[in-house]
């Protein structure tokens, strides 16, 4: 059912690519500042979804959540557009809710896509996909 693509050239040593019908998923391990223990980075599971030509339903993520095993996963948007990601750290004693949830505003776009920024950073962070994807918010 999902089938191996290209991985952008920037990513293409630690991370891979797939397509299914419409939706698109690059998986990869990053290291990470553990949530439990500032002072660490860890290695986290990272699965970036979106969907070509349109948003990631909540039905479309349910879906990569268990096909990628990553059904107890956090998602964490940082920025407008229509990916959407989830973040399940490998260890599961560095795993907790991220302190973004708490600290940070949620802002909801028009198509539903939700992503966290703080004020100060949210109206830098949406010209920056603006310019990105010549869009005009």
């Amino acid at each position: 059912m999902w089938k191996p693509i290209k991985t952008p050239p920037v990513l293409e040593t630690k991370a891979r690519s797939w397509k299914c019908g419409g939706l698109l998923v690059i998986s990869a391990i990053d290291q990470m500042r553990s949530p439990v223990d500032k002072e660490a980075d860890v290695p986290t599971w990272h699965v970036s979804v979106s969907r070509l030509q349109s948003v990631v339903s909540d039905k479309d993520l349910a879906f990569v959540r268990k096909t990628f095993s990553m059904q107890d996963a956090e998602e964490d948007n940082h920025e407008p557009g229509g990916a959407r990601h989830l973040f399940l750290t490998v260890e599961p004693e560095h795993r907790a809710e991220c302190e973004c949830n708490v600290t940070e505003e949620t802002y909801v776009e028009p198509d539903g896509h939700r992503w966290k920024s703080t004020k100060e950073a949210a109206s830098a962070r949406r010209r920056l996909m603006d310019d990105l994807w010549g869009t005009k918010a």
